[in-house]
């Protein structure tokens, strides 16, 4: 009789042994993924960029850098040879700047992260919002001429209810086929 009761007890500790065992390696592996994603979030990051040195201080607009915005439906990310007409000479003393003429001089290429993406079923147009419905930029990517440190998360969540809220607020076409394939 004393040898079932003490069985029973023992399954009792290995079962709460193995469910803590179980738990500190799940919150070990979630700490684990979540320093992997800031370093993969840095990785995508080839250079500390901030808009509000090139908008604010330079005088830079949108379609400076993002040079497909008024003409085609997606803006474009900058690449290299654009950065490299104001930067082929060091402008200031900054490594960042200089990892520019590194990224040159070992034939690199700006492998920048993209933060704004619609899903593959959705069409959107920089053309249509930009130059022919005259909305301003940061009617959709808020201040971001205004941060002084590189973005790392959309600073407007970019969804379907605030795609259709606006459509409606200006009296546009909110037919599902004006935006999905």
């Amino acid at each position: 009789m004393f040898e079932e009761s003490q069985k029973h007890s023992l399954r009792g500790e290995n079962v709460r042994s193995t469910k803590n065992g179980l738990l500190i390696l799940i919150l070990g592996l979630g700490i684990v993924a979540g320093v992997a994603l800031g370093f993969s979030a840095m990785a995508g990051r080839p250079i500390r960029f901030t808009h509000h040195k090139h908008v604010n201080e330079v005088g830079l607009s949108c379609d400076d850098c993002h040079i497909y915005v008024k003409t085609h439906p997606f803006a474009g990310l900058p690449e290299l040879e654009l950065c490299l007409t104001c930067h082929e000479e060091p402008q200031t003393d900054s490594p960042e700047e200089e990892k520019l003429r590194t990224f040159q001089a070992e034939g690199g290429e700006l492998l920048w992260r993209r933060i704004y993406r619609v899903p593959d079923h959705v069409y959107f147009s920089h053309r249509r919002h930009v130059t022919l419905a005259e909305m301003e930029c940061a009617t959709c990517h808020g201040h971001i001429a205004e941060r002084k440190k590189p973005p790392a998360r959309q600073e407007i969540r970019i969804s379907m209810e605030r795609c259709m809220k606006c459509h409606q607020q200006e009296n546009v076409d909110n037919d599902c086929l004006s935006c999905h394939k």
